[in-house]
């Protein structure tokens, strides 16, 4: 994406640049979906192991 963007003709192509911005909205939507999975994850796993350690799980 970032080669297409530095040539000088993709700005002169409507349609492609739309594509790829639409790509690029894409995947930073999926990035923040991703992250905040992964932070909710993490604070699962720190609960379970508190309750591991005050012997309320095994």
């Amino acid at each position: 994406m970032n080669q297409s963007i530095s040539q000088a003709t993709f700005w002169d192509n409507s349609v492609t640049f739309y594509q790829i911005l639409q790509e690029i909205d894409f995947l930073n939507t999926t990035k923040k979906q991703y992250q905040r999975s992964h932070f909710i994850l993490e604070d699962i796993k720190a609960a379970l192991e508190l309750l591991v350690a005050g012997g309320i799980l095994a």
